[in-house]
C-alpha cells in the first residue's frame, strides 16, 4: 500500500479518453489512480475509438465554446511538450459559405469572434479561391 500526497484514491471506471484525461488531472493533484477498463485499448465502445479526433473552437458567436476550444488546445499542446511522444498534430481547416457573409449568420459569426480574440483569419473570396 503506498501513501498518496492527498491520502485521497479513486477508480475509474473506464479507459478511453475521458477516463484517462481524468487520471491524468487527478495524478497531477496527488491522487492516487486505478483505471478498469474492459480490455485492452483502443476498447471498440469507448467514445474516443477512431483514428482522428477534431478539436475545435469555431462556435459562431458563442464565445464561451470559443474559450473552452482555446483551453482545450492548450492543453494538448502542453501534453505535446510534457509527453515523450506527441499525440497531437495540429491541422488547418476551411469554412465555406455559399455567399457573401452576412452578421448573424455562422461563418460570419467565427470569423468575427476569432477575429476579436487575436488570431489573424484570412478570407478568401470566390475569384482568389478559384
Amino acid at each position: 500500500m503506498t501513501k498518496t500526497q492527498t491520502g485521497n484514491r479513486v477508480v475509474i471506471v473506464g479507459g478511453g479518453i475521458f477516463g484517462c484525461t481524468a487520471a491524468l488531472e487527478l495524478l497531477s493533484r496527488g491522487w492516487s489512480v486505478s483505471i478498469v477498463n474492459p480490455g485492452g485499448p483502443p476498447h471498440e465502445d469507448a467514445s474516443s475509438t477512431d483514428v482522428s479526433k477534431v478539436v475545435r473552437m469555431d462556435y459562431g458567436s458563442d464565445v464561451f465554446y470559443h474559450e473552452l476550444g482555446e483551453m482545450a488546445i492548450e492543453g494538448w499542446r502542453r501534453w505535446n511538450r510534457d509527453w515523450p511522444r506527441p499525440l497531437y498534430h495540429e491541422d488547418g481547416f476551411l469554412i465555406l459559405s455559399h455567399g457573401q457573409m452576412q452578421p448573424g449568420e455562422y461563418e460570419y459569426e467565427n470569423h468575427h469572434v476569432l477575429g476579436q480574440r487575436g488570431y489573424d483569419i484570412p478570407r478568401l473570396n470566390m475569384n482568389l479561391a478559384s
